[in-house]
């Protein structure tokens, strides 16, 4: 996590927000997939509703992706 999303307080909210949001998710990823989140500043001052929207149009993308390798 980027200093740039703010002070360790929080960058931590984020952190947390984020990895409970991707426990409801991981059963969408297959055994050996990789997944690496990258949190942008404006995620601190973004809902959970709004970063939940977000992870799952990146999710979707990126098992589009694997589908045409």
């Amino acid at each position: 996590m980027s200093k740039a999303v703010g002070n360790a307080v929080e960058r931590n909210q984020v952190k947390r927000r984020l990895r409970g949001l991707l426990a409801s998710r991981i059963s969408a990823l297959h055994d050996g997939d990789k997944l690496v989140v990258r949190a942008l500043p404006a995620a601190r001052g973004a809902s959970s509703a709004a970063l939940g929207e977000d992870l799952d149009a990146a999710l979707s993308g990126a098992r589009r992706r694997a589908v045409r390798r």
